[in-house]
């Protein structure tokens, strides 16, 4: 058995090790990299939709008083008598 060719071929194993892992590492920095761009761009879209969800939330309360008003104004009307015997349209109601 020769000892020089077996510490040369332990010293080559190693040295290919050390260069694998020396790759490795540089792929996990390029992966956390990745990651942390992905949620920081994942976190604010969040933030933008839940901003954009605000935005049609306040547009559609204000429509929905706006809707509520003119179909108070219609009602009112309706009750006034305006063209309608001052009673609101419907089924009649039953005899007493």
């Amino acid at each position: 058995m020769d000892v020089q060719k077996t510490m040369d071929f332990i010293l080559e194993q190693q040295a290919h090790t050390a260069a694998l892992q020396a790759e490795a590492q540089i792929e996990i920095r390029e992966i956390r990299a990745s990651l942390r761009r992905a949620i920081r761009l994942a976190v604010q879209e969040a933030r933008h939709e839940r901003q954009r969800r605000r935005e049609v939330d306040a547009q559609c309360k204000v429509r929905s008083d706006e809707f509520e008003a003119r179909l108070n104004r219609l009602i009112e009307t309706l009750r006034a008598g305006r063209n309608g015997g001052g009673r609101i349209p419907g089924p009649e109601p039953p005899p007493s």
